[in-house]
């Protein structure tokens, strides 16, 4: 295309970028549960399993950070298509590569590899792609694309345990075969979804938006953001069992499932209800309720309210993430994909960090269910950043950096 894109075409992009969200929460959260089944089956050890789920941080990393340069080769359509595929292929991979190889977990670690590159580029690829169909309502149809991700948290998460129990947790090769249709189907959308060239951007975009002075401030905002989201997601469970006093197994779906889909809903509220010229105030507030909701489930005196507190965080910082992405691409029209990868960058690190704070402060504290008090941290950082950063300006709409001329498309 050369023009401005269809509202069809708008919509067939925007659906494909939804079917990217329930992809990577199928990428991070399938196989995990089946790390006990692969203990008994591949004799896996538990040192294995923890391998394997860095793994698939590092290397969603690596995918995020080459995922420019095959969409500046083949654009953005192309390139999102191919890793949808991969993850395809790595879903796949995990129901045959384990017996096939002569090292099972040299199997299970390579499928996982695969999975973990194709979901890297895709979280940056759909950023740009957001900002090309979605007009000047990008930031917020950005919000609602990534209520999308929480939604598969929970569809993984509950279907994954309603078929192990109805067909047993052997019939584990059939349950990945299933989840890997869902990115052939994001495959086969982008492959018949036109992209308007406006997504691409040019090096001095990308050079200038790293010159602005406050451009570190929205790397430290995603750090914190991908820290006060991940420090309760990955702990849910424990909150079940130590909020509710349920067993384990039920502790597994119950927290996370509460947790994402209050974290769903915030999302997808904002992307209904919000504006965009008050998306910093709103972020900020965010922080601070997160932060709050983090004490109540650190010291609440009654279970039932501690695990209130962690569905209310991920109800609090669940438009952390997407909602300064979209602050960014105001503020920097020009930074493009590049911009994406390192912002996401940032906030696959805080990702990492938030949860290994958890696990320090409950080492330090005694006790695994104060310790997640540390996740409050990272929330009011997120709060003060721009005010202690001296630039508060940036929490405004923009435009500011590195705005590339000559682009075809609607007006942002």
């Amino acid at each position: 295309m050369t023009g401005p894109m269809s509202a069809a075409a708008g919509r067939l992009a925007k659906n494909g970028c939804r079917v990217g969200m329930v992809t990577s929460a199928a990428v991070n959260n399938f196989p995990p549960l089946l790390f006990s089944t692969f203990q008994s089956e591949f004799s896996l050890s538990v040192g294995s399993a923890a391998f394997l789920a860095s793994l698939n941080f590092l290397t969603q990393t690596a995918g995020a950070l080459l995922a420019n340069v095959p969409a500046r080769l083949f654009g953005l359509r192309a390139s999102m298509s191919g890793a949808h595929f991969i993850v395809f292929a790595g879903l796949a991979a995990l129901a045959f590569f384990p017996s096939r190889f002569l090292s099972p977990p040299a199997g299970i670690s390579a499928a996982i590899a695969l999975c973990g590159l194709g979901a890297g580029a895709i979280n940056v690829l759909a950023n740009p792609i957001v900002e090309a169909v979605s007009g000047d309502r990008a930031a917020l149809e950005r919000s609602s694309i990534y209520s999308f991700y929480c939604w598969g948290f929970a569809a993984v998460a509950l279907g994954t345990t309603t078929f192990f129990a109805f067909f047993g947790a052997g019939s584990w090769k059939t349950a990945a075969l299933s989840w890997s249709v869902v990115p052939l189907l994001g495959c086969v959308i982008f492959a018949a979804a036109p992209i308007s060239p406006r997504v691409s951007e040019t090096p001095a975009g990308f050079a200038a938006t790293i010159r602005e002075k406050s451009f570190p401030l929205f790397l430290l905002l995603m750090f914190c953001a991908g820290a006060a989201e991940q420090s309760m997601a990955q702990w849910a469970s424990l909150f079940a069992e130590k909020g509710l006093g349920v067993r384990k197994a039920l502790g597994d779906v119950a927290g996370p499932s509460f947790f994402a889909a209050l974290m769903g809903v915030s999302r997808y509220l904002h992307s209904r209800r919000g504006k965009e010229s008050d998306l910093g105030k709103c972020l900020s507030r965010s922080a601070l309720a997160a932060a709050a909701a983090y004490g109540l489930a650190a010291f609440a005196p009654l279970r039932t309210l501690s695990f209130l507190g962690c569905g209310l965080i991920g109800l609090f910082a669940g438009i952390l993430w997407p909602g300064t992405l979209g602050l960014a691409a105001k503020n920097f029209p020009g930074g493009g994909a590049p911009m994406f990868a390192a912002l996401v960058l940032a906030g696959n690190v805080g990702c990492a960090a938030g949860p290994a704070a958890v696990g320090l402060a409950s080492a330090a504290l005694g006790s695994a269910k104060t310790g997640i008090i540390a996740g409050a941290v990272f929330a009011l950082v997120f709060a003060a950043a721009p005010v202690i950063g001296g630039r508060k300006k940036t929490w405004g709409p923009g435009p500011r950096a590195g705005k590339p001329a000559g682009r075809s498309g609607p007006r942002r």
